[in-house]
């Protein structure tokens, strides 16, 4: 096929595909989404989708012998890594090219914006082109446009979805699904991919969560959720820690009207249904909704396991120096066996909970508790070395006083750790509404 005749083929597409994302269109009927941390800012995401092919439009549709359509949408910056994309039957699938995928992009956001902007102005067409063409990873400016150049157009349904389309284009591309199934066959498609997540988190919130003090928010997208199918969402913690609080919150470009004190039939109030069990977190969402949601999620360490037994470790070696500096005299008749137990007993302690923890999440999650440990094992040893270098000396007294404000100032900041843990590990079960 000529160059010129694929990119007429492309155009084709998009224009013919546009109403499948109008509102109230049925055709995807269930959505899945996996997701879980392999690293403190890389999320694997896992998606099926359950269509039935389009039959109004099916010729339309029609590229080298595949129907295409448009299922959900990829991240452009930062790439996705890992990225797989399958066929019920597991048969890897081909995607567009950039080129190509640009071209189909634009014509179908220009189809859609005719319905509320029939003749679009060049700024309007530019910011078009901006979102959907070229290279440019940073469109915020150009979805501004896109918005500024608009006629007003109210509280419109079709006009909201085309804006929502936009913004998730800011930062998307649409991906399109090259699909064998007939018309009016029901099938699934599946995608596998890594993409980074950056919450930004103050430095002094990262190191109170470190500590377990805080739980700051994380943030992941939902570029999946769709507009009206089924919607499931899953979410796996690390090991070692919980999921205290998961809510998908959504956002409206248009806000809601009222007319005479009744609710406004754009008024968007899906069903909304979350579930937290220990390290697995479930949301369902159903109705008719905004394309443009995320998933707020709170991680936590639980008070029993690695807090209890940092907070235990710590109070013993505070224990343990406190009793040295109280027998002191004692300590310096038997220096040898003291400095032997002031020396290896908190270092055996520190290692039995200071050893690497098997997620880097959940490493990041505990390191301030981890070097609570190990600063508490650090003040016997130092005092071991005291007692050998002071001696009889008045100074040891001293050191020995110091020695013990440090040991018990740590234990009592594992004990603040061990209070603001998590008690239980959530169980919750409930519906909300999007409000």
């Amino acid at each position: 096929m000529p160059h010129e005749d694929v990119d007429e083929a492309l155009k084709r597409i998009g224009r013919a595909a546009a109403p499948l994302l109008l509102p109230d269109q049925h055709w995807v009927h269930r959505r899945v989404q996996s997701m879980g941390y392999l690293d403190l800012h890389l999320v694997e995401t896992g998606v099926s989708i359950d269509f039935t092919t389009p039959e109004s439009i099916r010729e339309n549709l029609r590229f080298e012998r595949r129907t295409l359509v448009p299922l959900s949408v990829l991240p452009k910056w930062p790439p996705v890594l890992k990225f797989d994309f399958r066929d019920e039957e597991g048969r890897p699938l081909p995607l567009l090219t950039t080129h190509e995928n640009g071209i189909v992009d634009h014509a179908l956001l220009t189809e859609l914006s005719r319905r509320f902007e029939p003749s679009p102005s060049e700024t309007f067409r530019s910011a078009i082109s901006r979102l959907t063409l070229g290279h440019e990873t940073d469109l915020s400016a150009a979805f501004d446009q896109f918005l500024a150049a608009l006629q007003p157009v109210g509280d419109d349904l079709v006009a909201e979805r085309v804006i929502e389309l936009a913004a998730l284009m800011a930062q998307h591309t649409i991906l399109w699904a090259p699909v064998r199934a007939e018309p009016g066959h029901r099938t699934i498609v599946k995608l596998r991919y890594v993409v980074a997540n950056r919450t930004p988190v103050p430095w002094y919130r990262s190191a109170a969560r470190s500590l377990s003090w805080a739980q700051p928010i994380d943030y992941l997208t939902l570029p999946h959720i769709g507009a009206d199918a089924s919607f499931h969402v899953e979410v796996e913690a690390p090991t070692v820690l919980l999921i205290k609080d998961l809510r998908p919150v959504m956002y409206r470009l248009l806000p809601e009207t009222t007319v005479a004190g009744a609710p406004s039939p754009l008024e968007l109030r899906p069903t909304q249904h979350v579930a937290l069990q220990d390290r697995i977190a479930h949301a369902y969402i159903a109705g008719r909704r905004p394309l443009l949601a995320i998933l707020a999620i709170t991680l936590a360490a639980p008070r029993r396991g690695f807090v209890a037994a940092a907070f235990t470790a710590v109070v013993a070696i505070a224990t343990l120096v406190t009793m040295f500096a109280v027998w002191r005299a004692e300590a310096l008749a038997e220096r040898e066996a003291s400095v032997a137990i002031l020396a290896i007993v908190p270092a055996i302690v520190g290692y039995l909970v200071v050893r690497p923890a098997e997620h880097p999440v959940a490493k990041s999650y505990l390191l301030g508790v981890r070097l609570l440990v190990v600063g508490a094992a650090a003040v016997p040893i130092g005092y071991a070395v005291a007692l050998v270098a002071l001696a009889n000396k008045p100074a040891l007294a001293v050191v020995a006083v110091i020695a013990v404000i440090m040991a018990w100032a740590l234990a009592a900041m594992a004990g603040l750790s061990l209070m603001k843990a998590e008690p239980y590990a959530p169980d919750a079960d409930g519906d909300d509404e999007e409000r």
